[in-house]
Protein backbone atom coordinates (compact mmCIF):
# COMPACT_ATOMS: atom_id res chain seq x y z
CA UNK A 1 0.00 0.00 0.00
CA UNK A 2 2.60 2.43 -0.93
CA UNK A 3 2.13 6.10 -2.29
CA UNK A 4 4.76 7.73 -1.22
CA UNK A 5 7.67 8.24 -4.16
CA UNK A 6 11.04 7.84 -3.82
CA UNK A 7 13.72 9.64 -5.14
CA UNK A 8 15.92 6.29 -5.79
CA UNK A 9 12.89 4.36 -6.93
CA UNK A 10 11.34 6.74 -9.22
CA UNK A 11 6.09 4.94 -3.58
CA UNK A 12 -4.26 7.93 -12.43
CA UNK A 13 -6.71 10.52 -15.17
CA UNK A 14 -9.79 11.21 -15.34
CA UNK A 15 -11.51 8.22 -13.48
CA UNK A 16 -10.74 4.82 -14.30
CA UNK A 17 -13.58 4.39 -15.98
CA UNK A 18 -12.50 7.06 -18.55
CA UNK A 19 -11.33 7.23 -21.95
CA UNK A 20 -7.36 6.82 -20.55
CA UNK A 21 -7.24 3.69 -18.68
CA UNK A 22 -6.83 1.77 -21.52
CA UNK A 23 -3.37 2.90 -21.49
CA UNK A 24 -2.99 1.44 -18.18
CA UNK A 25 -5.54 -1.60 -18.62
CA UNK A 26 -6.18 -3.16 -21.67
CA UNK A 27 -4.58 -6.53 -23.75
CA UNK A 28 -4.71 -5.10 -27.81
CA UNK A 29 -2.87 -1.77 -26.92
CA UNK A 30 -1.26 -0.36 -30.26
CA UNK A 31 1.84 -1.61 -30.75
CA UNK A 32 2.17 1.46 -33.75
CA UNK A 33 2.97 4.12 -30.91
CA UNK A 34 3.81 6.72 -34.01
CA UNK A 35 0.24 7.02 -33.79
CA UNK A 36 -0.12 7.96 -30.56
CA UNK A 37 0.34 11.71 -29.24
CA UNK A 38 2.59 12.30 -26.52
CA UNK A 39 3.47 15.86 -26.45
CA UNK A 40 0.66 18.36 -27.20
CA UNK A 41 2.29 21.36 -25.55
CA UNK A 42 0.02 22.03 -22.60
CA UNK A 43 3.05 21.26 -20.74
CA UNK A 44 4.56 24.63 -19.90
CA UNK A 45 6.38 26.40 -16.65
CA UNK A 46 2.85 28.00 -15.83
CA UNK A 47 1.12 24.36 -16.06
CA UNK A 48 4.00 22.34 -14.27
CA UNK A 49 3.25 20.64 -11.31
CA UNK A 50 6.39 20.78 -8.99
CA UNK A 51 6.15 17.56 -6.63
CA UNK A 52 7.59 18.62 -2.80
CA UNK A 53 9.58 16.19 -0.49
CA UNK A 54 7.26 15.21 2.61
CA UNK A 55 9.09 17.75 4.83
CA UNK A 56 8.66 20.50 2.92
CA UNK A 57 4.96 19.59 3.34
CA UNK A 58 3.19 21.88 6.22
CA UNK A 59 0.70 20.48 8.49
CA UNK A 60 -2.35 21.63 6.71
CA UNK A 61 -1.02 20.12 2.92
CA UNK A 62 0.35 17.09 4.81
CA UNK A 63 -3.63 16.42 6.18
CA UNK A 64 -4.96 17.34 3.17
CA UNK A 65 -2.62 14.72 1.14
CA UNK A 66 -3.67 12.06 3.58
CA UNK A 67 -7.34 12.74 3.29
CA UNK A 68 -7.50 12.33 -0.20
CA UNK A 69 -5.82 9.07 0.28
CA UNK A 70 -8.63 7.96 2.90
CA UNK A 71 -11.30 9.19 0.18
CA UNK A 72 -9.94 7.49 -2.47
CA UNK A 73 -10.21 4.02 -0.24
CA UNK A 74 -13.27 4.91 0.38
CA UNK A 75 -14.74 5.00 -2.92
CA UNK A 76 -16.54 2.15 -4.94
CA UNK A 77 -13.91 0.20 -7.40
CA UNK A 78 -14.72 0.66 -11.07
CA UNK A 79 -11.65 -1.89 -12.38
CA UNK A 80 -13.62 -5.33 -11.76
CA UNK A 81 -10.09 -6.56 -11.33
CA UNK A 82 -9.87 -9.25 -8.54
CA UNK A 83 -9.83 -7.70 -4.96
CA UNK A 84 -10.03 -3.99 -6.51
CA UNK A 85 -12.97 -2.75 -3.84
CA UNK A 86 -12.59 0.68 -3.65
CA UNK A 87 -10.59 2.94 -6.23
CA UNK A 88 -6.84 2.65 -4.26
CA UNK A 89 -7.43 -1.12 -4.77
CA UNK A 90 -8.13 -0.52 -8.09
CA UNK A 91 -4.60 1.25 -8.37
CA UNK A 92 -3.00 -1.82 -6.81
CA UNK A 93 -5.14 -4.07 -8.77
CA UNK A 94 -3.77 -2.35 -12.11
CA UNK A 95 -0.80 -3.20 -11.30
CA UNK A 96 -0.80 -6.49 -9.99
CA UNK A 97 -2.51 -7.20 -13.68
CA UNK A 98 0.62 -6.29 -15.33
CA UNK A 99 2.49 -8.26 -13.43
CA UNK A 100 1.44 -11.73 -14.35
CA UNK A 101 0.01 -11.81 -18.05
CA UNK A 102 0.47 -14.55 -20.23
CA UNK A 103 3.96 -13.07 -21.31
CA UNK A 104 4.89 -12.73 -17.73
CA UNK A 105 5.86 -9.84 -15.94
CA UNK A 106 5.49 -6.67 -18.53
CA UNK A 107 6.15 -3.78 -16.48
CA UNK A 108 9.33 -4.65 -14.09
CA UNK A 109 12.85 -5.39 -15.68
CA UNK A 110 12.18 -3.80 -18.84
CA UNK A 111 12.53 -0.96 -21.17
CA UNK A 112 9.12 0.38 -20.54
CA UNK A 113 9.14 0.26 -16.65
CA UNK A 114 9.98 3.86 -16.07
CA UNK A 115 7.26 5.28 -18.21
CA UNK A 116 4.78 3.01 -17.60
CA UNK A 117 5.32 3.91 -13.72
CA UNK A 118 5.60 7.60 -14.51
CA UNK A 119 1.87 7.41 -16.36
CA UNK A 120 1.05 5.38 -13.03
CA UNK A 121 2.02 7.68 -10.75
CA UNK A 122 0.59 10.82 -13.14
CA UNK A 123 -2.96 8.52 -12.96
CA UNK A 124 -2.75 7.81 -9.19
CA UNK A 125 -2.19 11.92 -8.99
CA UNK A 126 -5.51 12.44 -11.25
CA UNK A 127 -7.50 10.62 -9.10
CA UNK A 128 -7.09 12.40 -5.95
CA UNK A 129 -7.70 15.45 -7.89
CA UNK A 130 -11.06 14.62 -9.49
CA UNK A 131 -12.08 12.18 -7.39
CA UNK A 132 -11.98 13.45 -4.03
CA UNK A 133 -10.79 17.13 -4.72
CA UNK A 134 -7.10 17.07 -3.67
CA UNK A 135 -5.51 20.03 -5.21
CA UNK A 136 -2.09 19.54 -3.44
CA UNK A 137 1.13 17.93 -5.03
CA UNK A 138 1.96 14.53 -4.94
CA UNK A 139 4.36 14.34 -2.45
CA UNK A 140 7.92 12.45 -2.35
CA UNK A 141 10.31 10.80 0.35
CA UNK A 142 13.75 11.68 0.12
CA UNK A 143 15.96 8.78 1.30
CA UNK A 144 19.29 9.62 1.10
CA UNK A 145 18.61 12.32 3.80
CA UNK A 146 17.43 9.67 6.47
CA UNK A 147 20.22 7.37 5.07
CA UNK A 148 23.05 9.67 5.83
CA UNK A 149 21.83 10.06 9.55
CA UNK A 150 22.02 6.39 10.39
CA UNK A 151 18.27 6.22 11.28
CA UNK A 152 16.33 5.11 7.66
CA UNK A 153 12.99 6.10 9.31
CA UNK A 154 13.61 9.28 10.98
CA UNK A 155 11.40 11.25 8.90
CA UNK A 156 8.22 12.82 10.14
CA UNK A 157 6.49 11.32 7.33
CA UNK A 158 5.87 8.06 9.90
CA UNK A 159 4.51 10.34 12.56
CA UNK A 160 1.85 8.87 13.61
CA UNK A 161 -0.27 12.11 13.67
CA UNK A 162 1.17 14.15 10.63
CA UNK A 163 2.27 11.00 8.77
CA UNK A 164 1.70 7.66 7.37
CA UNK A 165 1.97 5.83 11.14
CA UNK A 166 4.49 3.44 12.19
CA UNK A 167 5.86 0.62 12.07
CA UNK A 168 4.25 -2.68 12.14
CA UNK A 169 4.04 -4.47 15.35
CA UNK A 170 4.70 -8.17 16.38
CA UNK A 171 3.72 -10.76 15.78
CA UNK A 172 2.58 -10.36 12.32
CA UNK A 173 3.52 -6.74 11.43
CA UNK A 174 0.82 -5.36 11.02
CA UNK A 175 0.15 -1.60 11.32
CA UNK A 176 -1.96 -0.55 14.65
CA UNK A 177 -0.85 3.03 14.77
CA UNK A 178 -1.30 6.48 12.27
CA UNK A 179 -4.32 7.11 9.75
CA UNK A 180 -4.03 3.61 7.83
CA UNK A 181 -4.00 1.33 11.30
CA UNK A 182 -5.87 -2.28 11.27
CA UNK A 183 -6.99 -1.75 7.49
CA UNK A 184 -7.38 -5.14 5.53
CA UNK A 185 -5.94 -5.13 1.90
CA UNK A 186 -7.44 -7.36 -0.58
CA UNK A 187 -5.09 -7.41 -3.41
CA UNK A 188 -1.86 -9.54 -2.86
CA UNK A 189 0.67 -10.84 -1.62
CA UNK A 190 2.52 -10.72 -4.87
CA UNK A 191 -0.23 -12.53 -7.26
CA UNK A 192 -2.23 -13.45 -5.01
CA UNK A 193 -5.71 -11.73 -3.87
CA UNK A 194 -6.45 -12.63 -0.10
CA UNK A 195 -7.48 -10.68 2.92
CA UNK A 196 -4.36 -9.83 5.07
CA UNK A 197 -3.56 -6.94 7.19
CA UNK A 198 -1.63 -4.07 5.95
CA UNK A 199 2.12 -4.55 7.32
CA UNK A 200 5.24 -2.62 7.63
CA UNK A 201 8.60 -4.25 8.56
CA UNK A 202 11.22 -1.84 8.81
CA UNK A 203 15.06 -2.79 7.91
CA UNK A 204 17.50 0.06 9.13
CA UNK A 205 20.47 -1.70 7.89
CA UNK A 206 19.46 -2.21 4.71
CA UNK A 207 17.59 1.64 3.78
CA UNK A 208 20.82 2.99 5.47
CA UNK A 209 23.03 0.84 2.78
CA UNK A 210 21.14 1.17 -0.75
CA UNK A 211 19.76 4.67 -0.31
CA UNK A 212 23.14 6.55 0.40
CA UNK A 213 23.31 9.56 -1.19
CA UNK A 214 26.54 8.32 -3.56
CA UNK A 215 24.12 5.03 -4.70
CA UNK A 216 21.98 7.99 -6.03
CA UNK A 217 24.17 9.86 -8.28
CA UNK A 218 25.55 6.76 -9.26
CA UNK A 219 22.14 5.67 -10.40
CA UNK A 220 21.12 8.90 -12.01
CA UNK A 221 25.00 9.11 -13.67
CA UNK A 222 23.38 6.55 -16.16
CA UNK A 223 21.74 7.70 -19.11
CA UNK A 224 20.85 4.18 -20.69
CA UNK A 225 18.07 1.67 -19.16
CA UNK A 226 20.25 -1.55 -19.22
CA UNK A 227 22.45 0.72 -17.26
CA UNK A 228 20.29 2.09 -14.70
CA UNK A 229 18.08 -1.19 -14.27
CA UNK A 230 19.72 -2.42 -11.49
CA UNK A 231 18.95 0.28 -9.47
CA UNK A 232 15.60 -0.08 -9.27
Amino acid sequence: MGFIYTASSLLVLCTLASARVPLLYRDNISTNITSETFFNGTCTADTVTIRKEWRNLNDDEKTAYIDAELCLMSLTGTTGLPGAEDMFSDLQAVHQHWTNTTDGDIIHSVGQFLPWHRWFVYTHGKLLEEQCNYTGTLPWWDEALDAASGNFFQSNMWDDETGFGGNGSSPDNCVTTGPFANRTIHVGPMEATTDYCFKRDWNNTLGVADALQSNVDECYAYNDYLSFWKCL
